[in-house]
């Protein structure tokens, strides 16, 4: 059943309530006070920080609400601002200013009109195609309820071997995390290297944490086959042929972007398949803005457009949305590749680029001092160690 909204000439439609449409409504709101505001999530919560995930799991988060910056009920209330939850948008006419909203509880889909729209669809986990991927105890971390549903997992049937495959941000968190609730932890990476965006000296000291605390690591080493028994997963056959027992696997290889709405509605999208954005926030379309993990942003050092999918790159560009939707003339001026993460009693960072890009002359003629556009550090305790 389709039925029809009231047309409104000064209405902002958001789809997608976590960081970047959360903040671009917030801002919208400060700035205009008596526009309306409508924001459509598909899942249960908004405004959350989904990088807390693993430490809500390890326990020292206690519950999934103190993730949640605001709940709908606040945004509704303070800031008069329309929240539906578990609504998704599944379709955008743009020549008509038509944004199509599936009510996941009802069924219906209904019809609203917009005069300005911000995409904010976020990413999704990537789930290589290995077979037995079906089977119970096999997850991805991307959402607050993934982060529920593992939590659930682990309290319900106490998993003793875990295998994590990916050797990234999330797999060397949850690594840790696992390990400290004294579940046995398997890492399984595909290249030779772990932490791709990391140069190889780094990447080593952060191998020695992860051994020096019982972490098995795999390297050039996939998994082809999860295996189970009675439904559950019960082991993972690797392409070396080995098969090594397991009662519970985090798939971590990444995300790509919700864009699929954004391009059936003829929004240009980049090399990566994020939607394709100004400094402004705005697509190609008139008066459609993207902001947050579904889009690009713009990056200073290589001078071209780059797919960051991370919660304070979203917060940021959905601020700007956010003013320019209601008028204003802000800009994302890009990014660096900041990012940071924790394992064991390591603190990891890494900004600009690696040297191997360096080294491919992707930068302009002009010489770039090494120091300023890439800078590792390491803080194992309280030393500091810098690669630069």
């Amino acid at each position: 059943m389709v039925s029809k909204s009231e047309s409104s000439a000064g209405r902002l439609v958001i789809i997608g309530g976590v960081a970047a449409g959360m903040s671009a409504a917030s801002k919208a709101r400060r700035l205009k006070p008596d526009i309306e505001i409508l924001v459509f999530e598909k899942g249960g919560y908004v405004s959350y920080g989904s990088c807390g995930l693993p430490y809500y799991i390890s326990g020292m988060i206690k519950s999934p609400e103190d993730l949640v910056v605001y709940d709908a009920k606040f945004f509704r209330e303070k800031r008069n601002i329309g929240v539906f939850l578990y609504h998704e948008a599944v379709a955008i006419q743009p020549e008509k200013h038509l944004v199509l909203v599936r009510d996941g509880k009802k069924g219906e889909v209904k019809e609203y009109q917009y005069s300005k729209l911000l995409i904010a669809t976020g990413a999704r986990a990537f789930v290589p195609p290995i077979k037995g991927t079906d089977l119970e105890g096999i997850f991805t971390i991307r959402l607050l309820p993934d982060g529920i549903k593992i939590k659930d997992f682990l309290r319900e049937k106490s998993p003793k071997k875990a295998l994590i495959i990916g050797a990234g941000y999330i797999g060397m968190e949850m690594a840790e995390t696992l390990m400290r609730l004294g579940i046995k932890v398997t890492m399984v990476a595909r290249g030779h290297n772990i932490l791709g965006t990391m140069e190889s000296e780094i990447s080593k000291i952060v191998e020695d944490e992860l051994g020096r605390n019982g972490v098995t690591l795999l390297k050039s080493t996939q998994v082809e086959e999860f295996k189970g028994e009675n439904g559950y997963l019960r082991s993972a056959v690797l392409n070396n042929g080995e098969t090594i027992d397991i009662d519970m696997a985090l798939v971590a290889t990444g995300v790509r972007p919700n864009s699929g709405i954004a391009k059936e509605a003829g929004i240009e999208l980049g090399s990566k398949g994020a939607v394709r954005v100004n400094e402004r926030m705005e697509t190609n379309v008139p008066n459609i803005y993207s902001a947050g993990d579904c889009a690009e942003a713009y990056h200073q050092v290589l001078k071209r457009q780059f797919y960051l999918p991370l919660g304070t790159i979203a917060n940021k560009q959905g601020k700007v949305a956010g003013e320019n939707m209601v008028g204003g003339d802000a800009s994302f001026k890009g990014v660096v590749a900041t990012s940071t993460f924790k394992v064991f009693d390591l603190q990891v960072a890494r900004t600009g680029l690696l040297r191997k890009r360096l080294k491919k002359k992707v930068l302009v003629t002009s010489p770039v001092p090494l120091k300023r556009v890439r800078e590792h550090i390491i803080i194992p305790a309280e030393a500091g160690y810098w690669s630069s």
